[in-house]
């Protein structure tokens, strides 16, 4: 059996698609966890028709305490040899879990590709690994690098042995790349398949839309989570370093120079950067431009 769990906040304009999705699915063994994370709008009222409607439906409820604990929350209730993760405003094709439990038989995870599409559902660009088998390592290259695996939980269909002691971090931002990457250091194989697709809406007013706009320390800290982590893993493709410190470099460059916490997340990116100084200046992925502009960077010179 398959647990699938979806953390929901105030999404009834598009969780009933959502829903529609996953009882068109032709796999039919599945455990499906409505989180709702202390939802104003009616979510709830949706939720509990669906679950009424559905017996594979399960409404769980808790005070809005996050994305994070919402996750956490229903990992601690799935009782499926899977685990999948969704979002409640995504939708899914019909062969989705079918398509990544057959993935899955001969891996640890399985991944398959996912489509970023507007409101209105036109594609903007997609991730996909094709078909192949990857060793841990492999994989990790993939997801932080931000290349052919996508950085979140969706997408994915995990053993319950690999995530079985892992939890979300308690942060705004990030922290579904931080799961994923403890995941996949856990797996011996992960498994690709182009079969199916998780299709993903960017909504305007979302999470990362506002954090684009003003983003929160958590970004910082979940990057230097991930410089960490690289910095242990000798064996990581240098463009993984690279990628992540670049990636944090673009939320300063769309900061307001005049606004107080602006200059607040500028500060943490300029001493995040000075305590990985050297190993910017050794990273063979670095062109020697951006390492003199990261340098003037972080010792405050711009």
């Amino acid at each position: 059996m398959i647990s699938v769990i979806i953390p929901i906040y105030n999404a009834a304009q598009h969780l009933p698609y959502m829903l529609q999705s996953l009882k068109e699915q032709s796999e039919k063994e599945l455990e499906i966890l409505l989180m709702d994370d202390g939802s104003t709008d009616a979510s709830a009222d949706i939720c509990r028709l669906a679950e009424r409607r559905d017996e594979r439906m399960h409404y769980l409820h808790q005070e809005n305490a996050g994305v994070s604990a919402a996750r956490n929350h229903a990992l601690s209730q799935a009782n499926g040899e899977y685990i999948a993760f969704l979002d409640a405003d995504d939708t899914i094709e019909p062969n989705y879990f079918s398509e990544l439990r057959i993935a899955c038989s001969k891996a640890d995870i399985a991944v398959c590709d996912v489509v970023i599409e507007t409101e209105e559902g036109k594609s903007l660009s997609r991730f996909t690994a094709g078909v192949q088998t990857l060793t841990s390592q492999q994989a990790l290259n993939r997801l932080l690098t931000r290349k052919e695996i996508n950085s979140g939980p969706c997408g994915k269909l995990f053993r319950r042995s690999v995530v079985e002691g892992l939890r979300f971090p308690a942060l705004k931002a990030y922290e579904d790349i931080l799961f994923v990457k403890d995941a996949f250091a856990q797996s011996n194989y992960i498994v690709s398949t182009a079969k199916t697709a998780y299709h993903y809406r960017q909504n305007a007013g979302s999470t990362m839309d506002h954090l684009k706009r003003s983003p929160s320390l958590d970004v910082v800290s979940a990057t230097e989570e991930l410089l960490k982590f690289i910095s242990q893993h000798k064996d990581l493709d240098a463009a993984c370093l690279y990628i992540t410190i670049s990636h944090l470099y673009q939320y300063v460059l769309a900061l307001d120079v005049h606004d107080d916490a602006a200059k607040t997340f500028r500060d943490a990116v300029r001493q995040l950067y000075r305590n990985y100084w050297t190993s910017i200046l050794s990273c063979s992925a670095f062109p020697w431009k951006e390492k003199i502009v990261y340098s003037l960077f972080a010792w405050n010179r711009f």
